[in-house]
């Protein structure tokens, strides 16, 4: 149940019962409407409703669609609120349909009008209340541990449990990791319950910890038989690793392009990008608008020097070579000259030349 003031604010926001209003008719039909005993016929002005009781003060009759007014000297009078009559002053005539709506209680008894399931109104909390704190149905818990779906918490620990989840930038790996390569790791997620192979999809930034911190971006992740099987580009997965966390922000990315026939070997050729700031990068996607006969490989550089030693390469017919990696422990300088080189082109040319470089800021391996 809800209940207002006359200016549309919500004082009481309370659960009454199960079906703790109620309505019912006689002189009609209903397929929904409770069953109104007493007869029509000019003569009889006692009526029962059909749950046998209803809560002082609640009824509302009706009589053909009009509000009958309560009273000794109007239209009616409750007779027995605990037994479920009332009575008319004047008998309803043959062919007349009265209509009631009426409050019961399930639990306690019929009372005042002012009680709501055997709870009086005094009892419950309005919103010009100082403090809910001591009631049951509110929870005070920073951590909101006993995860209860029945209970309202109290704005300090909303603001305790948001505040803790926002402020950790990195969280540790769940499902614990092993080491399968230098670029996979496996973490248990039995029936996938975590959905871990969702979580970690490309684009996700892990650092750890072997001999300092490492860094690297999630190419993949697929479930399978209770693991999920990670794998990286980045820093290599060395044996000896620990505390692996996943960070908040994925992968920033920045794109080249190249318009046109990709026809000659040629230095700096899609223009330059800038490092804005100490630059972690994990490695590339390069791929073609139409497939060339041949292989197409391209070179990206820090101020002239590739960081690439497997330089990524589209063979014959195919338009796309995605997840290359770049060297270990690569790291691009604050303002650093970024440019891509067509390294090698096909006998028959390809046609425009799309480079996605993948990265991240270096700092936020500092960030708590």
């Amino acid at each position: 149940m809800k209940v207002f003031n006359t200016d549309g604010e919500l004082l009481v926001a309370r659960d009454i019962g199960v079906v703790s209003v109620q309505a019912d008719q006689a002189g009609g039909t209903s397929d929904t409407y409770g069953v109104l005993s007493g007869s029509i016929n000019g003569s009889n002005t006692t009526f029962t409703v059909s749950l046998s009781a209803y809560v002082s003060g609640s009824l509302m009759v009706y009589l053909n669609g009009q509000l009958q007014t309560q009273g000794t000297g109007e239209d009616w009078t409750e007779t027995s609120p605990g037994g479920g009559t009332f009575g008319f002053n004047v008998a309803p005539i043959s062919g007349d349909e009265i209509t009631v709506y009426y409050q019961y209680a399930t639990t306690g008894s019929t009372g005042d009008a002012d009680t709501l399931d055997g709870s009086h109104l005094s009892s419950l909390t309005l919103n010009t209340s100082p403090d809910v704190s001591g009631n049951s149905w509110v929870l005070d818990e920073d951590a909101m541990g006993s995860d209860d779906n029945t209970k309202v918490p109290t704005q300090q620990s909303v603001k305790a449990y948001v505040d803790s989840a926002s402020t950790a930038y990195w969280t540790l790996v769940g499902g614990t990791p092993t080491r399968v390569s230098d670029t996979q790791f496996t973490v248990t997620d039995t029936g996938n319950a975590n959905n871990y192979d969702s979580l970690y999809s490309k684009g996700t930034v892990l650092k750890w910890t072997n001999s300092g911190t490492k860094q690297a971006m999630v190419i993949s992740a697929t479930y399978s038989a209770n693991d999920v099987t990670v794998s990286i580009i980045g820093d290599v997965f060395a044996a000896g690793f620990s505390d692996v966390r996943w960070g908040k922000e994925k992968a920033r990315v920045v794109d080249f392009v190249v318009a046109g026939t990709i026809g000659a070997v040629i230095a700096d050729v899609a223009g330059h990008w800038y490092a804005p700031m100490s630059v972690k990068p994990f490695g590339a996607d390069i791929r073609l608008g139409t497939a060339g006969s041949g292989t197409t490989t391209i070179d990206i550089n820090d101020d002239t020097t590739t960081f690439f030693t497997t330089k990524p390469s589209i063979t014959t017919t195919n338009t796309a070579d995605l997840d290359n990696t770049v060297d270990t422990d690569t790291v691009i300088a604050e303002d650093s000259k970024i440019t891509v080189d067509i390294d090698a082109v096909a006998g028959t040319a390809g046609v425009d030349l799309y480079v996605r470089l993948y990265w991240t800021p270096n700092l936020n391996q500092y960030i708590t």
